[in-house]
């Protein structure tokens, strides 16, 4: 039977102890994904008295498992993806709902398991990390982008929550952007964290032993109303400034990233005759004076995302 891409299901729970599966309950629905396993054979290419360079004797090189998944930003399983980007996540009651604390890791990389079901085979990618992380939006829904490296996947099956294939998502709609206290009129949005990930191998074995995070890098590109110089201003002087971006549709759920301080490191205009005058310019976060991290609170119903005494 022929299957469509559509049919395909993925699932992501994060490890107790990185490298050791944990088997994912979490259905995660996806706009794209192409998470594959890898590997780099090594070929015979030493003389054999003819002209042929690649002889018989071709061996398995490194094994690895790389990809992106992008999904539609939401408060039930975003913050799984969100947690993987930065490192740390502590969940606490918050009413009747739970509030998760996302903050930069300063130890060895959060790690997953991902489960995927393409129909045909059922294999789980342990040791999952994410490299990259970006969130958009303009004007239409809000997503997240994930870039992953992981261990060489292994054949294993899962059953996974029927409840998250209805998640509440995001759009433009749901976004507010403050910069300082001023509430901008942004037109496109987006934030990248990068944790330069290298995969690491050892003598005795060509899967990945374990992936390491290098520098961390966060960034940003807005285009908004020209109405102002504030941000031009910022630009000239090097002025810092905060900037918090909360997505919601109600008091029971919320995503809100709190970026204490950030640099213009690039700004311009854009416009014809007969076009609206924007701004547009790329940010970068820095740490700021008092060494206050990115933080990302979401409020859901979910109870907890990681075993927190393990």
């Amino acid at each position: 039977m022929t299957h469509i891409g559509r049919k395909r299901k993925i699932g992501i729970a994060i490890e107790d102890v990185a490298g050791t599966i944990k088997t994912p309950t979490m259905q995660i629905q996806f706009l794209e994904f192409t998470l594959e396993p890898r590997h780099t054979p090594i070929g015979d290419v030493s003389a054999k008295g003819t002209r042929m360079e690649q002889g018989c004797g071709s061996v398995e090189g490194k094994k690895w498992g790389e990809g992106s998944i992008q999904t539609v930003l939401n408060p039930k399983t975003s913050p799984l993806l969100l947690a993987l980007a930065l490192g740390d996540i502590s969940s606490a009651p918050s009413g009747v709902n739970y509030k998760h604390t996302i903050k930069r890791g300063e130890g060895d990389a959060l790690t997953a398991s991902i489960y995927v079901d393409n129909i045909a085979k059922e294999e789980i990618y342990a040791n999952a990390v994410v490299n990259n992380l970006e969130i958009a939006f303009a004007d239409d829904v809000a997503s997240i982008n994930a870039s992953i490296l992981s261990k060489y996947p292994v054949e294993e099956t899962a059953t996974l929550d029927e409840e998250t294939k209805c998640p509440l998502l995001y759009t433009f709609a749901n976004a507010t952007v403050k910069i300082g206290d001023v509430v901008a009129k942004v037109r496109d949005f987006s934030l990248s964290i990068s944790n330069n990930a290298e995969l690491i191998y050892t003598p005795s074995d060509n899967n990945v032993s374990k992936i390491i995070w290098k520098s961390l890098n966060i960034s940003g590109s807005i285009s908004m109303l020209f109405e102002d110089t504030t941000i031009l201003d910022c630009y000239e002087s090097l002025t810092k400034k905060k900037m918090e971006i909360v997505f919601s549709n109600s008091t029971n759920d919320s995503i809100k990233i709190t970026i204490p301080s950030f640099r213009v490191d690039n700004w311009a205009k854009s416009g014809g005759n007969d076009d609206i005058i924007h701004e547009e310019f790329d940010f970068v976060v820095e740490d700021s004076i008092n060494n206050e991290p990115i933080t990302i609170e979401v409020i859901n119903q979910v109870e907890q995302y990681i075993n927190e005494e393990s």
